[in-house]
């Protein structure tokens, strides 16, 4: 048969190929092409992320934080995984080892020569991440009366405020006739007129928009939920011990918008509003009782828009 048009390491080498994603290099230094790029940055990643995968032996099992859950705090690379099956002494087995490493080829400037964490380390880093939103029973039982009092609050609030705006609206309605008569009238001349209509039309758009924004109102169902996000955040650790592989990848990102690693240690960044829990986990009940709140403080804390 006839010989491929194309070889192996030829294709390899076109893939890898980053002067795609607007990258020349020259030297030991990187210069950012002014063309158009061919591709985007994130395609080109995920097929370094391919890439990198088959060259790994195959028939490993699947590797729980693998498929881009973790970046290189360097350059922003995804760190796939390996595992590395290292014998035992007696000569009988061995024992596996997975790690996570940057696979980027040509790091920038200040890039560590090797970026990498074993799976054991980056799970006990995540575990004390989770014991970090735990709090003490006597600060549950505050948070749970705070959230009761807020939603309760918030909701007479919010009836108040919305029959004050429409009883405004209706008044400033009734100013623009009012004008409008006196200008028919021969009462205000036109330079007048149009001044006060114009004051009178922003006042009333103003008006009309907070209407809008008092049909946001907290309803029971916010309530409810909110509670069931704080008590997701108070036994995820158990969530986790619970979970399958799929279980465990799911709780990560539901926690974390961003899982970067550096030379020394993962760092997460948390989704509001674990981040917010996890300041007040901080806290010791006698620096937050008598704190008074203002309505609906709160509620945008735990209202984000996340799946428990």
């Amino acid at each position: 048969p006839c010989a491929p048009k194309f070889q192996r390491t030829l294709i390899s080498r076109i893939l890898g190929n980053r002067m795609y994603v607007g990258e020349l290099h020259h030297g030991e230094k990187v210069y950012t092409g002014k063309y158009q790029l061919l591709i985007s940055p994130l395609t080109f990643q995920k097929c370094q992320d391919i890439l990198a995968g088959r060259r790994r032996r195959q028939g490993r099992p699947q590797l729980l934080f693998s498929g881009g859950l973790l970046k290189c705090a360097y350059c922003g690379y995804s760190m796939p995984g390996e595992q590395i099956n290292r014998k035992l002494r007696n000569g009988r087995g061995f024992t596996p080892h997975v790690y996570y490493k940057c696979t980027n080829r040509y790091p920038p400037e200040g890039h560590p020569k090797a970026v990498r964490m074993s799976e054991v380390r980056i799970e006990d880093t995540i575990r004390r991440e989770f014991a970090a939103l735990r709090m003490t029973p006597e600060m549950v039982e505050w948070v749970h009366d705070t959230i009761e009092a807020v939603f309760g609050e918030s909701s007479r609030l919010y009836a108040y405020k919305s029959q004050a705006l429409k009883r405004r609206r209706e008044e400033l309605e009734r100013r623009q006739e009012r004008l409008l008569d006196s200008y028919i009238d021969g009462k205000l001349d036109d330079a007048d007129y149009n001044e006060r209509l114009t004051r009178t039309k922003a006042e009333l758009e103003e008006v009309s928009r907070e209407i809008e924004l008092t049909g946001l109102e907290p309803k029971e169902g916010d309530k409810v939920r909110t509670v069931q996000i704080f008590e997701y955040s108070q036994k995820i650790d158990e969530l986790w011990d619970g979970s399958s592989f799929e279980g465990k990848r799911e709780i990560l990102e539901t926690i974390s918008s961003n899982r970067m690693i550096d030379a020394t240690s993962l760092v997460l960044t948390k989704r509001c509003p674990f981040d917010e829990i996890e300041k007040w986990a901080k806290k010791k009940i006698g620096e937050v009782k008598g704190i008074k709140f203002e309505p609906c403080v709160l509620m945008p804390i735990f209202s984000s828009p996340m799946r428990v």
